[in-house]
């Protein structure tokens, strides 16, 4: 027959059955809190990653956003100036179209003395040399102011098509200073967007 278990051997038994799971679950505690401490590196390391990220794209909008805004201010100046352009070819054309209108009123004026002038020629006697002198004068006359007139129109003509031109021009740049501020716009949005999703 076995002999009983001494109390003694009952208490380190007890004690042995304690340590064991004691160390059980002190391992599971371990386990377990080495997990957390893995989850947790790995995400600070993907915040940080995308931190960095973040702070790239920040950088690459921001000088995204200063050529915008260079570029913006270079078209505002060329259509500063194609305005002061325009505005003064505007002027030359309408003085070249005064300047033809006082040369149409000469030239009027000049055809109607020599229709006057050939018709008292037509009139007078075949011999009266002073009427003939004066209708080639008239026709001297008339033929100079026809010419400055031909002139003139030439010049308004060219006028009219820099003047043209200059309002295409014109177009361009508020088109193009337009899509630029646009631009900005968007970028400056796209600025803000990372700060709004890292609130």
């Amino acid at each position: 027959m076995n002999e009983p278990l001494s109390p003694r051997t009952k208490k380190s038994s007890g004690g042995t059955i304690v340590l064991v799971l004691i160390s059980i679950l002190l391992l599971i505690a371990a386990a377990v809190f080495w997990n957390r401490a893995k989850g947790a590196g790995t995400r600070i390391t993907e915040t940080e990653a995308q931190l960095t990220q973040a702070k790239s794209e920040n950088a690459q909008l921001q000088s995204q956003l200063e050529e915008a805004k260079a570029s913006s201010a270079n078209l505002q100046k060329q259509l500063e100036e194609a305005k002061g352009g325009s505005t003064q070819l505007q002027t030359q054309v309408e003085e070249a179209k005064a300047e033809a209108a006082r040369m149409k009123e000469q030239l009027d004026q000049t055809t109607a003395a020599s229709a006057k002038i050939k018709s008292e020629l037509d009139q007078a006697l075949s011999g009266s040399s002073e009427v003939q002198a004066q209708a080639e004068e008239a026709k001297s006359a008339a033929a100079r102011v026809q010419a400055e007139w031909d002139r003139a129109k030439a010049s308004s003509a060219e006028l009219q098509k820099q003047a043209s031109e200059a309002s295409a021009r014109l177009a361009e740049l508020q088109q193009k200073l337009e899509a630029a501020q646009s631009q900005i716009s968007q970028l400056q949005a796209a600025k803000e967007a990372p700060k709004a999703r890292r609130r």
